[in-house]
């Protein structure tokens, strides 16, 4: 018996050293596997960043109220304002300690329906470096990617009304004041009416808003104020006279959300808009009461759309520098028939203010145009995700893909 023991000494060092490298291996694959993981959660975010970009370009460039071609947004080069905008933002995104990568190829989009136009941008982290696996000679992962859908919804002609908010207290007739046409057929579903001696209809059409100097029977061109039930909740700063409620609506955001078509707002048609608040929240809204270079600029030509920052600007870049939105960017509401103390708005025009007078006449330039059915949806059957946009974009394949 005592022999037996003796020869039994050592064996659970054996079966602790096995369990070690048996313990070891398994640490090995979990911290790759988890290394995998959190790459593949980069790439998601880098694919979902991308997307988006890309659907933005749909809405500043005016391509989903007509004014540009789909060749010039998306094509097989990945030289499209879209294409463009989604690679570069994948880029600008960690993955794995690199730049995502999304070459022309993995950036594509989808027209069937012309006003839900798509973007689907794939991105890849390519030859990622494992830890303790290549103990076993696996030194790297070959790739690993996600994908992500997102669109620029432009519910003219549909029956499912958007919702925006941070309008601008303009409201204004549904009829373009150098046309003579209305810019939303009520009769026709909400479509927008595109002028054919104009390709772009009305987009990139330069345009006078002007306080109406008759506020029952506005003309087209004229606004009257929008009331809303509560004051502006945010104001990124103060400027003189912000005590007004119209003045601090133009300035600042209404976060009081509207559906197109559905919700019903009040008006004051018996008072003519203040000249002078229309002129400070104006210049406070745009930065240019900080000089005469503090607002934002727009170029037009040529297409898409560009924003150019003024000195004013509250991101702080550098005067001229190209920026991806502007607090000169503002929607407006429009309505249709007899204006009387409460209205549904049946579209909105989305307007980039170049400037004001002192007489509260606001030179703006067109950059999309929406429409809706009159009495349209109720319910939940709403399009969200634009934010101060009418034209909402928003993911639709969040997370959708990879390996």
């Amino acid at each position: 018996m005592l022999k037996a023991k003796r020869t039994e000494r050592g064996s659970t060092v054996a079966i602790l050293a096995a369990s070690m490298i048996f313990m070891v291996a398994m640490a090995a694959i979990a911290i790759d596997v988890v290394m995998l993981y959190v790459v593949r959660g980069e790439a998601q975010r880098a694919a979902d960043a991308a997307a988006l970009a890309g659907a933005h370009q749909f809405v500043i460039s005016g391509f989903t109220s007509g004014n540009i071609g789909q060749g010039q947004v998306c094509n097989g080069s990945g030289s499209g304002f879209a294409q463009d905008a989604a690679i570069k933002t994948a880029a600008q995104n960690n993955v794995g300690g690199q730049p995502g990568q999304a070459l022309p190829g993995d950036v594509t989009c989808d027209f069937s329906q012309p006003d839900d136009p798509r973007i689907t941008v794939k991105v890849t982290r390519q030859n990622l470096p494992t830890f303790f696996s290549r103990i076993w000679g696996s030194k790297t992962i070959s790739s690993v990617s996600a994908s992500a859908t997102a669109e620029a919804f432009n519910e003219s002609g549909h029956n499912v009304p958007t919702v925006s908010s941070c309008l601008k207290p303009f409201l204004t007739p549904n009829s373009d004041p150098f046309f003579g046409v209305p810019y939303v057929d009520v009769t026709n579903s909400g479509n927008i009416n595109r002028p054919q001696h104009y390709p772009a209809g009305f987009v990139g059409e330069p345009i006078i808003l002007k306080p109406a100097v008759a506020p029952a029977t506005p003309n087209p061109g004229e606004f009257v104020q929008l009331l809303f039930t509560n004051p502006p909740s945010l104001c990124p700063k103060v400027c003189a006279g912000t005590n007004d409620t119209f003045q601090q609506n133009i300035q600042c955001c209404n976060t009081q959300a509207l559906q197109c078509g559905v919700t019903t707002y009040s008006v004051d048609n018996v008072n003519v808009p203040n000249p002078t608040d229309t002129f400070n929240g104006t210049q406070c809204l745009t930065h240019a009461d900080q000089g005469p270079s503090g607002a934002d600029t727009l170029l037009t030509d040529p297409p898409p759309f560009q924003f150019l920052a003024g000195t004013g600007n509250p991101t702080h870049v550098a005067n001229g520098t190209a920026i991806t939105t502007s607090d000169s960017l503002v929607t407006i509401p429009l309505y249709q028939g007899a204006l009387t103390s409460s209205v549904q708005p049946i579209g909105f025009l989305q307007v980039f203010i170049r400037s004001v007078d002192n007489l509260g006449n606001i030179q703006a330039t067109i950059i999309n145009v929406v429409g809706c059915r009159a009495n349209g949806g109720t319910g939940n059957a709403f399009i969200s995700g634009g934010g101060i946009s009418p034209i909402p974009v928003r993911l639709v394949q969040p997370g959708g893909g990879g390996n």
